[in-house]
């Protein structure tokens, strides 16, 4: 499923392959509404009334810009749809407002500017689209046939907070940066890198609109700098988020600096990622504090360890270590686990099993 905020106002909206658009309450988890389609349902977005954005206090102001919903479905067709409480009833089922066509494969991606004056929606043989939403005409105003990627499936847009540059995503491993504000919507930037031929990988754009965060089906997390269009290599590799899959979403949180990732798999949580300056920092962990984050969880390692040592002799990896420890879901983080094997490794790019346990677990462990 895919997700979109209603800004700073107690509603969430998904958008599901289950064939279905739902409008939930984040104060209860119930569902306020539901929008059927006769198909996978890729992309929604919150949409105001016909007369735009009203009230006279934000949270007025984000609950008036929730009363519709539109939608980009498999069957090739975008749907607006009246997601009001009064419209909805107890059936709890949405109502069509309109139909929309004009594209020739699925509808993969829909997003709007921050004015919600413009909508724009790409399919399945690399078409893009842009609409317009004063007073719901949902008139197509441009279309947008980019050479370099006709015929690929785009599986996401982004638009930055200016509306002027729109970040495209299909499957052919690249991503580009369009100018939308030129009449010939140019390409001003590519990002390269990442593995998308197949799947639906999606991006994100930061809110400051400097970085440029993609899944990729290889199960990477990649950044890149938007004006450069280079990778970012301030990060180390093993410090950034992995999905042990493919990670097919991203999503910055708007105020904070945390990043979820999801996985195409029904046992795969979504993973938040904080960035902590100051662990980021400092290389190790003290070794009393390794073991006061470890205390009471050493029966659970140790017989997780030899489940972790995939090559069978003694000696755990970084990666099989950062697997086994996820796996264990000992509720640490990610910076933790990092910390927590260089102390132990002591500079080697292995840990011996046997002297993890005797360093930090309890006293006589390894006799048991």
């Amino acid at each position: 499923a895919g997700g979109a905020e209603a800004g700073p106002g107690p509603l969430l909206l998904t958008a599901s392959a289950d064939t279905t658009a739902k409008v939930w309450s984040l104060a209860s988890s119930a569902v306020m509404a539901t929008c059927h389609h006769p198909s996978y349902c890729y992309s929604a977005r919150f949409l105001p009334g016909p007369d735009g954005v009203r009230g006279d206090t934000p949270q007025e102001k984000a609950a008036s810009a929730c009363l519709y919903v539109l939608t980009g479905c498999y069957d090739t067709f975008l749907r607006l749809w009246d997601v009001r409480a009064e419209t909805v009833g107890e059936s709890g089922a949405a109502q069509i407002v309109k139909l929309i066509g004009g594209h020739s494969s699925h509808v993969n991606s829909v997003v709007t500017d921050h004015a919600l004056t413009k909508a724009y929606s790409a399919d399945g043989m690399g078409q893009i689209r842009v609409w317009s939403l004063q007073r719901h005409a949902l008139e197509c105003v441009k279309e947008i046939n980019e050479p370099e990627i006709k015929g690929d499936a785009v599986n996401c847009l982004r638009l930055d907070k200016s509306g002027k540059r729109l970040v495209v995503l299909a499957r052919d491993h690249c991503i580009r940066m369009l100018d939308v504000a030129s009449d010939r919507c140019p390409i001003v930037q590519r990002f390269s890198g990442l593995r998308c031929s197949q799947h639906q990988i999606r991006c994100d754009l930061s809110p400051d609109g400097r970085w440029l965060m993609s899944g990729s089906e290889d199960g990477q997390v990649l950044v890149w700098n938007v004006d450069t269009g280079e990778l970012d290599a301030s990060t180390p590799k093993e410090r950034m988020p992995r999905c042990t899959g493919m990670s097919t979403d991203v999503a910055w949180n708007p105020a904070e600096r945390i990043v979820a990732v999801c996985s195409f798999s029904r046992r795969h949580p979504i993973l938040l990622h904080k960035y902590e300056r100051d662990l980021l920092a400092s290389e190790e962990m003290e070794e009393d504090e390794v073991r006061d984050v470890l205390a009471g969880k050493f029966q659970g390692l140790a017989e997780a360890f030899d489940k972790m040592d995939t090559s069978g002799d003694g000696k755990l990896s970084l990666a099989e270590f950062r697997e086994g420890m996820t796996k264990l879901e000992l509720g640490l983080t990610d910076n933790q686990t990092l910390r927590i094997f260089k102390t132990a490794a002591q500079g080697a790019e292995e840990i011996d099993k046997n002297d993890f346990i005797k360093r930090f677990g309890p006293p006589g462990m390894l006799a048991e």
